[in-house]
């Protein structure tokens, strides 16, 4: 016995109450729609978030943002220093000291008469950091030398300074615990005629440095060191006061014949 198929009897109207009956190969209306079309799927939801796109921005806008980044980025650049830096590295080190000295002060620091710098000093801060260093006279830098300008730095006359000292200005207060290095507190440095300051001392922000001391290689220097005193530590503290008395020769009578004194006193 043969049976029409349920598809055949829906053609004749014949087909029999239930769920609708498809022809094969046919696909719904709903199947047929864009996944854009069906309400609820992922790919509805991502096409209509690009409906809210927002808007493009004005014209010109994008040249200021992008012209206040690059001031932003070239900011902290001292173009002036950055074409002596290039001629100082050119020369040798402890070579041409006055020669280097000179470039410094057309970088526009002030720099006293007789001081000399064996090398490369490696100067940092905003704004006019050729203002804020003022050294004396006869003075020699070893280097490298590393110096902050956040704050003035007053150096005397005579300041001997050793290899990789460290000089820094820059101070922060203590912040949120999310970012405990808060808004910079710059505070100066002063170092007194005279000082020698051996190697590999650096010196905090604030710090005063007495005239004639004499800081011990290694040291940490914070707060005032007296003057005329030997100080070395981490941090630094007072080891004697330097003794600056003339010592008084050993006589050399006792090595000669009695009366020998007497007579080298005689005219001749």
């Amino acid at each position: 016995m043969l049976v029409a198929a349920p598809w055949a009897l829906a053609q004749r109207g014949l087909a029999p109450r239930g769920p609708s009956i498809r022809e094969p190969g046919l696909v719904s209306s709903s199947r047929l729609a864009k996944p854009s079309e069906r309400p609820g799927t992922l790919v509805s939801e991502l096409e209509s978030a690009k409906s809210f796109r927002r808007p493009p921005p004005p014209r010109g806008a994008l040249g200021k943002r992008l012209v206040r980044a690059l001031r932003r980025e070239f900011a902290p650049l001292h173009f002036r220093l950055v074409v002596i830096d290039l001629l100082v590295r050119l020369l040798p080190h402890i070579a041409f000291p006055s020669l280097r000295t000179a470039l410094y002060r057309l970088a526009g620091f002030s720099i006293g008469k007789g001081t000399l710098i064996s090398g490369r000093m490696q100067l940092i801060g905003a704004g006019p950091i050729e203002r804020r260093l003022i050294v004396g006279e006869r003075c020699y830098f070893t280097t490298p030398l590393f110096v902050d300008l956040s704050s003035p730095i007053t150096i005397g006359h005579d300041v001997t300074i050793g290899h990789h000292v460290v000089l820094v200005t820059a101070d922060h207060e203590i912040g949120s615990p999310w970012r405990r290095a808060g808004e910079v507190n710059p505070k100066p440095i002063a170092i007194g005629d005279g000082v020698w300051i051996a190697a590999r001392v650096t010196v905090l922000p604030g710090a005063r440095i007495g005239a004639g001391a004499v800081v011990g290689a290694g040291s940490l220097v914070k707060g005032e060191i007296p003057p005329g005193v030997l100080a070395a530590g981490v941090p630094a503290r007072v080891l004697r006061t330097i003794d600056d008395r003339p010592s008084k020769p050993e006589s050399t009578s006792a090595n000669l014949a009695p009366g020998a004194d007497e007579r080298a006193e005689e005219p001749h």
